[in-house]
């Protein structure tokens, strides 16, 4: 089965899994530009909607990662500030007895008939906090509530995401995370097979080479050491199911105001990256957001779709995207058109939160 074929109709990511903040930085989006985002989740789209840009096209091949990212939107548009982190499911402020479904209620009409439709069939998501609701959270949920207690009681992960100095997070990890039992349950768990059948999709490892439970082993103790594990909300999300102190970008209180005023800039599109960006005005996109997209593609498919990159883009157009067991580098397919700006591919684990990355690069079109 491949890519184009697996069900479009099932949320297969409930938040977004790539650092924003790190995002936002390299494409330093303003008022001037028209940006292109790989949809996902929604999360990282709405970041660089933050920054104000002139238009924001997001794009996703699954109607369900759309009508996410919709609903995402609207919470934005009708909602106060507390009340959208209740009803997505922010743990600090799911202690009242509010019904989100009747909070879905009151959004359902301002919604498109394709994301009624879905969350109507799928209202338990939303009752249940929809960032939490994705194929790829709910295996994190199982590793958080069946497997890591097995190994690590509750008191000694509170005491990993306490503040500390490197040398004593260093001396931590010796002494009482990085146990043999822990490595052994972390590399079944999140073996290929194990997040082929429960996490992700096995055509999603294609192109992958590589051990992946191994690779995750060592960038978890290295984002575990190098960087501080309190401040990680993604790391704090899949161990206590709580972003803890540091909520993601676009969930930021100072981001909420910017992002509900430059929503009439979001439009849609639903289809393959390819076919959306042949029907782009050449040389109409400043700035792409490619996610890890080119983790699903072969070696041809990711050169044809760097060429339509370089055909949508403006000169200097900037992408960023993401490797994770796939060498992909489109500035090698289109080397008289494309070239590398940055190339984190040692030790980016300590560089970004999203450490199961091992690499993030920043192109620019350099020619047209």
């Amino acid at each position: 089965m491949g890519v184009e074929t697996i069900d479009k109709n099932i949320i297969r990511y409930s938040q977004c899994w790539e650092d924003a903040d790190t995002l936002v930085e390299h494409l330093s989006v303003d008022k001037t530009q028209t940006v292109l985002s790989i949809a996902s989740a929604g999360d990282n789209t709405l970041s660089l909607l933050a920054q104000g840009p002139k238009a924001l096209i997001a794009v996703d091949l699954s109607s369900a990662q759309l009508s996410l990212l919709e609903l995402k939107a609207q919470c934005f548009k009708s909602l106060s500030y507390p009340e959208m982190l209740y009803f997505l499911g922010v743990k600090e402020y799911c202690q009242g007895a509010k019904d989100r479904l009747s909070i879905y209620g009151r959004m359902r009409m301002a919604l498109s008939q394709r994301a009624r439709q879905f969350f109507d069939l799928h209202s338990q998501l939303i009752k249940n906090g929809i960032i939490s609701q994705g194929k790829l959270e709910r295996y994190f949920t199982i590793f958080r509530r069946h497997v890591l207690p097995l190994v690590k009681s509750k008191a000694v992960v509170a005491e990993l995401l306490e503040p500390k100095a490197r040398n004593q997070r260093q001396e931590f990890y010796r002494r009482k995370w990085g146990t043999l039992l822990y490595d052994l349950l972390f590399q079944i768990f999140f073996s290929r097979l194990s997040m082929g059948l429960l996490g992700r999709e096995q055509c999603f490892f294609a192109y992958a080479k590589g051990g992946l439970s191994h690779s995750l082993l060592q960038a978890s103790k290295t984002a575990l050491i190098e960087q501080e594990p309190a401040n990680n909300p993604y790391l704090c999300w899949i161990l206590t199911g709580d972003h803890g102190r540091v909520l993601p970008h676009y969930l930021r209180p100072e981001n909420f105001e910017a992002i509900k005023a430059n929503l009439p800039a979001l439009v849609l599109k639903q289809g393959r990256l390819d076919e959306i960006l042949q029907a782009e005005p050449e040389g109409s996109i400043d700035s792409f957001n490619l996610s890890d997209v080119f983790e699903y593609l072969s070696p041809d498919s990711t050169s044809t779709l760097a060429k339509l990159i370089v055909k949508a883009s403006k000169l200097g157009g900037r992408m960023v995207y993401w490797n994770m067991l796939v060498d992909r580098k489109t500035a090698h397919y289109c080397p008289n058109y494309l070239e590398t700006e940055e190339d984190y591919s040692t030790s980016l684990a300590a560089r970004t939160k999203t450490f199961f990355y091992k690499r993030l690069l920043v192109e620019r079109v350099c020619n047209k």
